[in-house]
């Protein structure tokens, strides 16, 4: 059979069966459409593998399956946050707002983490202290290390407007009071009389005095090893990374 006399057949065939396509609810808009073996629809082809297009068909209605370009999926975009909270004995001294070296080796880990996994969208820093000392003073340091981790993130490039730092005090303390009621809360008062009146006592005082200096330091220390865990920074953040599912 000549190629005129099969393309004859197939617009023959394409016109028998655009009246059954009309009568299908247009299953391929713009395109004449047949039952399959399955009881589904499909669009008629010509012998030479060519998709027959009805009187309606706009450039719009172009199939995959036909030649027409495969609909590429729109990327979404979520959102996840990751949470970070270190003890103050790693990120500052104690009673410093100073970021440690080991600190700033910590941070920096964190935001090349969060670099890694998608952009970042925000960066929220909270600062704790334990119950020693008093609460304005509390507040103030907790303030100042949070604010010096928010001033590290922007060194490293991190645009400032995205980070929120806030000083929250003693509020959220976990371990404080156990704390002190085993070791005992510092009294600063009697030790800084003790302190000025070991500068003028005699000899045999001022061993005395050492003595329960020495005794205040070993409490103090002990009270600092376990309250560690109340002067703490928690960082919270935000990045978002575009998925296709």
């Amino acid at each position: 059979m000549s190629k005129i006399n099969s393309l004859v057949m197939a617009l023959c065939l394409g016109l028998t069966i655009g009246a059954a396509s009309a009568e299908d609810g247009g299953a391929f808009p713009g395109y004449v459409g047949s039952p399959n073996s399955s009881g589904s629809n499909s669009i008629v082809k010509t012998q030479y593998g060519e998709c027959v297009k009805d009187a309606n068909y706009q450039s719009s209605y172009q199939q995959a399956q036909c030649g027409g370009a495969v609909a590429k999926q729109q990327p979404k975009s979520i959102v996840k946050k990751v949470s970070f909270s270190e003890s103050s004995s790693q990120l500052f001294g104690f009673n410093s707002p100073v970021l440690t070296v080991a600190g700033q080796q910590e941070l920096t880990a964190l935001l090349a983490k969060a670099k890694e996994s998608g952009a970042i969208d925000e960066i929220d820093v909270k600062g704790y202290t334990d119950t020693i000392g008093g609460d304005d003073y509390n507040l103030c340091l907790s303030n100042d290390r949070a604010n010096a981790v928010k001033d590290f993130f922007m060194s490293q490039g991190v645009d400032g407007d995205t980070i929120t730092a806030v000083g929250m005090g003693s509020s959220n303390a976990q371990v404080s009071e156990a704390c002190i009621q085993k070791f005992g809360k510092d009294d600063m008062n009697k030790i800084d009389r003790v302190t000025a009146e070991e500068k003028t006592a005699s000899v045999a005082a001022k061993k005395r005095m050492n003595a329960e200096l020495a005794k205040f330091e070993k409490t103090h220390s002990e009270l600092v090893g376990c309250t560690a865990p109340d002067r703490r920074i928690e960082i919270t953040i935000a990045q978002s990374k575009e998925v296709t599912e």
